[in-house]
């Protein structure tokens, strides 16, 4: 049947061309460094970050491990074996969320530590986020890099038997989880799409 006859072979490469500039500016297909080197640099970043925290506050450094200043190789090797089998992202996000609540502690109590962390200091944190309009995923991914810090890091928690999040902080969590705008789902992409980014 003509009326369903092929397109032209320049209509054709004409649209290849369009899909592949359109992912072509969102993806580099020719950066410089190997996988294995990118993630190289992104740990270093995350080491890096994490020994800050560590030398500044002292309270913050696991019992056990021992950084020399004279040795920066030694102590990123050690704070990467304290991170365990968890990816570089999740340590990344991690660790930013928690460099945050240092910073922001530091600046509104001024000479008191940010640890051991206490359910008060943890409250007004999240609160003061949520009047600044952080979004329930921020909220949520900071309650998650505490665990991080609890449970892998070894921070110390000052109120032992008691919830790091009180009451009052989870019901506060729990209204902007509802408030949370409905997932817009992006379209399939297409086979020569695929083929592409493969």
């Amino acid at each position: 049947d003509e009326s369903v006859a092929e397109q032209p072979s320049g209509k054709r490469q004409k649209c290849s061309q369009y899909i592949h500039g359109l992912y072509d500016r969102a993806i580099s297909f020719s950066h410089g460094l190997s996988d294995h080197e990118l993630d190289a640099a992104k740990w270093a970043r995350v080491l890096e970050k994490l020994y800050a925290i560590f030398t500044c506050c002292p309270e913050a450094k696991p019992v056990g491990l021992d950084l020399h200043p004279a040795d920066m190789a030694g102590n990123f090797k050690k704070i990467r074996e304290l991170c365990g089998s968890r990816s570089c992202n999740t340590v990344l996000k991690r660790t930013n969320n928690l460099w945050k609540y240092c910073r922001w502690h530091q600046k509104f109590f001024y000479q008191k530590s940010p640890l051991p962390f206490t359910p008060s200091d943890i409250a007004e944190y999240i609160w003061e986020s949520h009047q600044d309009g952080a979004t329930y995923s921020a909220l949520r991914s900071f309650t998650e890099a505490v665990n991080f810090g609890i449970h892998i890091l070894g921070w110390p928690i000052r109120a032992l038997g008691q919830p790091i999040i009180d009451s009052f902080t989870r019901g506060l969590l729990d209204k902007a989880a509802m408030s949370r705008p409905g997932r817009k789902q992006a379209r399939p992409l297409t086979v020569k799409e695929v083929c592409h980014l493969e």
